[in-house]
């Protein structure tokens, strides 16, 4: 299995075993920073559209219910 992820990393980032580094070595340097950069905007897009939303809804969930809950509380304490 190991084996095959390495694989399938070659040839995701086209990148070969065989090829010599050292005259290209800044162009495949770029080509990560690329794929990288890459990622972070799709992390950071995830996170300003999906992660932030769901959040503050989950937030605005539970202080409504422990307001209830603190007033049910000081209501059956009152009585």
């Amino acid at each position: 299995m190991t084996l095959l992820l390495m694989m399938d990393f070659f040839e995701r980032y086209e990148l070969s075993p065989e090829d010599d580094l050292k005259p290209g070595i800044f162009e495949t340097e770029n080509r990560i920073k690329k794929r990288i950069n890459a990622l972070v905007a799709i992390i950071k897009n995830i996170e300003k559209n999906q992660t932030k939303p769901t959040m503050a809804m989950l937030q605005a969930v539970f202080e409504n219910v422990e307001t209830k809950q603190n007033y049910l509380l000081k209501k059956v304490l009152s009585s």
